[in-house]
């Protein structure tokens, strides 16, 4: 993962995701409600798992597995979901079944030359 510098460089970073944190340490999701809502379709939740970053913080375009949820508890966060029609456009990563919900694609540097299509995927804001 990358992060954004002071002096707006890209400098390499670790950061904690897709992590059971509220499982390690229980008395955090007493912070927290889980909104109706989460249950349509299911009779309960089935993960409520974490990710930390810092400030700038970029992360690796992907497809979620799971139906997600998202709360933004500090910060902001830019996000953009394509639908599952434009996958072939994404061009997904597969050197390994453990990479294949990820892009090969870098967004902020693309090789137009290896992702010709990927302007060309539909997404929302």
């Amino acid at each position: 993962t990358r992060l954004l510098d002071e002096a707006g460089n890209l400098t390499q970073i670790a950061y904690l995701t897709q992590h059971p944190l509220f499982e390690e340490l229980p008395e955090l999701k007493t912070d927290f409600v889980e909104p109706t809502y989460a249950h349509v379709g299911t009779d309960k939740v089935q993960l409520v798992n974490a990710w930390m970053g810092p400030n700038g913080m970029i992360s690796t375009l992907r497809r979620d597995i799971y139906h997600s949820l998202m709360c933004q508890a500090v910060g902001h966060v830019y996000v953009r979901l394509y639908p599952s029609t434009e996958t072939d456009k994404l061009y997904p990563n597969t050197s390994s079944p453990l990479y294949r919900n990820f892009s090969q694609v870098d967004v902020r540097n693309i090789d137009e030359s290896k992702f010709a299509e990927f302007h060309n995927a539909e997404y929302l804001e």
